[in-house]
């Protein structure tokens, strides 16, 4: 799965690091947080 990969995750890290801290403020917290459009098309 991840054979050819170069381990870069596309996007922001830092917009990414404060978006998994916002969600543990939430009252329901997702499940799942899709982070980027690769991510996205892997679970789609």
């Amino acid at each position: 799965m991840l054979q050819g990969t170069d381990y870069q995750a596309p996007g922001d890290p830092a917009r990414m690091a404060a978006m998994m801290l916002d969600s543990l403020d939430q009252n329901h917290a997702p499940l799942r947080l899709v982070l980027g459009s690769d991510s996205l098309t892997r679970i789609a």
